[in-house]
């Protein structure tokens, strides 16, 4: 109940504050960001909550994506939506609509030479175009669906060809990737970070 009432209040003071989706686009978290970066948000909801949970480590974040495009024109490559529904997949999405509700943003990116960044946008880019839909059941070994960190973890490796998260998490005997796995791969280096709460 106490948890319910602070996050009421916080979205009050969103609206209030004017503060929205576009507000972050135009953030200066993003006056440094490259194509190929990854976008991470920690948000307010139940998916967010377990995905921040499950994470080792830093568990500041719930869900990622992959940048494209350019400045004024940022967009979002992720492996979202309504996890319960058959349409959810991986989408590319204008960044305003990536970060929704998101109380926090971070800025990620890999260390690629030029060709392997075109390559993790393409990677990328060929996901969305082929609609791969949601892994509901979160696994590594069923190439056919992907879920948010397992999405960007291929297209890292597509990328380098090498092993891009070495160190996984164990939930339920099974292998996952998660937020705190992702971002603590040696390929990638924090941006920017920043908060409204």
């Amino acid at each position: 109940m106490k948890r319910a009432c602070k996050r009421t209040a916080l979205l009050a003071l969103l609206i209030l504050a004017g503060g929205g989706a576009a507000a972050w686009a135009e953030a200066p978290l993003f006056e440094s960001a490259e194509a190929g970066d990854l976008v991470l948000i920690g948000e307010a909801g139940l998916w967010t909550d377990i995905a921040e949970g499950l994470s080792t480590g830093d568990r500041r974040y719930g869900h990622v994506g992959i940048l494209v495009g350019s400045p004024g024109d940022w967009r979002v490559i992720d492996a979202g939506g309504p996890i319960l529904d058959d349409g959810a997949g991986v989408t590319e999405r204008p960044l305003a609509s990536f970060l929704g509700k998101a109380r926090r943003v971070g800025l990620y990116r890999a260390n690629l030479n030029s060709i392997q960044r075109k390559a993790l946008i393409a990677e990328a880019t060929r996901a969305a175009a082929d609609a791969l839909p949601f892994d509901k059941e979160w696994r590594l070994d069923t190439e056919d669906a992907v879920y948010c960190t397992e999405f960007v973890w291929r297209a890292l490796n597509a990328a380098t060809g090498e092993e891009s998260v070495p160190s996984r998490t164990v939930i339920a005997g099974v292998e996952r990737i998660t937020l705190g796995d992702l971002v603590a791969s040696p390929l990638l280096v924090e941006v920017a970070a920043t908060r409204r709460e």
